[in-house]
């Protein structure tokens, strides 16, 4: 099987002698924003996922796509396009009639999110080259807001597919609950039994996904919230990290 090495480290270099490693800044492409928006569903772009697909040789792009009051629906203020290419610069979207927008049906949309505040947001796509069952090959990772019988839970959830293009959620969500509120908000003593969460210092409503190879699990990389120095919540943003086992998914 082929795989591509990028010699970032030496991990996959037995011996060298006489060479050194030199790494060049990158240059911003003189064509950018390559992918901007241009639909009705595209009232702002945002955050994106990439892979090169090593049998049809496509670039597979996932991005984030705010509608904000243009949706109908909540579950459509923000949602996940999709794009592809043929050289990673030149991108088309096309109309895969998953999704309606609006009265719209030849979308791009390939995930929309749940319950009635819905929030989704963030998409981070891996692809797991060992994974056996196929309709897994795919994996993302996003924020949304999960409603049960009394409440809606914020937090990560996840939705695997077997072309990057036919996504379904994950049964269960959020795997993660995150805790949500207004920023200055008081810390609530543990007998404040009517909050909706129960994780105070959690992720908020961003994640990037990756999977080590060497310890064999899903690595999740993600904003978290800060309580202020004045004791209040919801402050700034700091940066989290947390490993999952490749069985746990």
């Amino acid at each position: 099987m082929s795989s591509t090495i990028l010699f970032v480290d030496d991990h996959d270099i037995l011996y060298r002698s006489g060479t050194r490693r030199v790494l060049n800044s990158p240059i911003r492409h003189h064509a950018n924003p390559l992918i901007t928006p241009d639909r009705p569903w595209e009232t702002a772009i945002a955050w994106t996922s990439i892979y090169r697909n090593h049998l049809t040789r496509k670039y597979q792009l996932w991005y984030q796509s705010f509608a904000g009051d243009r949706a109908e629906e909540a579950t459509h203020r923000c949602i996940v396009c999709y794009a592809e290419s043929d050289d990673g610069i030149h991108f088309i979207k096309p109309d895969l009639n998953l999704f309606n927008f609006n009265e719209i049906k030849e979308t791009n949309i390939v995930l929309i999110g749940n319950g009635g505040h819905s929030l989704r947001y963030v998409n981070s796509v891996i692809v797991d080259p060992n994974e056996k069952d196929p309709n897994q090959h795919y994996k993302m990772a996003y924020f949304d807001f999960v409603q049960d019988e009394k409440n809606e839970y914020p937090g990560l959830c996840v939705a695997f597919s077997a072309d990057g293009i036919r996504w379904k959620k994950h049964s269960r969500a959020p795997l993660l609950k995150s805790s949500y509120g207004n920023y200055g908000q008081a810390v609530p003593f543990d007998s404040d039994l009517d909050q909706s969460w129960d994780i105070l210092l959690s992720m908020s409503d961003a994640v990037d996904v990756i999977y080590d190879p060497r310890r064999k699990v899903f690595a999740l990389y993600g904003k978290m919230w800060i309580d202020g120095p004045n004791g209040g919540m919801y402050w700034k943003h700091g940066m989290e990290a947390t490993g999952s086992q490749k069985e746990g998914q």
